[in-house]
Order: C-alpha cells, then sequence, then structure tokens
C-alpha cells in the first residue's frame, strides 16, 4: 500500500495530515482509501472505500474542508458512501 500526504491543516492548534491510500487489487486496479493523522499520534484509515481517483480527491477534498478528525472518519466515510 501506498501513502500520499495531500494536505495539512490545523485544528485547536494542531497539525492534522490527510493521506490518500492507493492499493493494488486485483487485475491491476487500483482501490483507494483515506488516512487521517494527528501529531498527538492519533490516526485513523478507512481503505478500499472507492476504484476511482478522482472521488477519493473530491472526498479528502471535503475532509480537509470540513476539518474532519480521526475520530469522525468512519462515520463521514459511511455517509458519503451511502450518499
Amino acid at each position: 500500500m501506498r501513502s500520499l500526504l495531500i494536505g495539512r491543516k490545523k485544528i485547536c492548534a494542531q497539525p492534522v495530515d490527510y493521506y490518500l491510500l492507493a492499493e493494488e487489487t486485483t487485475d491491476f486496479f487500483e482501490s483507494y482509501g483515506v488516512e487521517i493523522c494527528c501529531e498527538s499520534g492519533e490516526s485513523a484509515c478507512v481503505r478500499g472505500i472507492t476504484c476511482s481517483q478522482n472521488k477519493i480527491l473530491h472526498l479528502i477534498a471535503l475532509l480537509m474542508k470540513h476539518t474532519v478528525t480521526p475520530v469522525s472518519l468512519r462515520d463521514v466515510v459511511d455517509d458519503w458512501v451511502l450518499s
């Protein structure tokens, strides 16, 4: 699995990093996910959200815009997938 730092935001004076996760699946396709890491060591990731790079970049932009933290990542991704 590869991870690529997409952006960093300060939330309550603490840096929070947003990563795109990419891993090869069968048949040479890639599956994309998201990881959010705080400087305090708290982190969360959701793998295999979509096979579309454009969609995962849009999701990460939304996560950053709305300052989503590791605590709420899973719930936000679940809502995004169901919408």
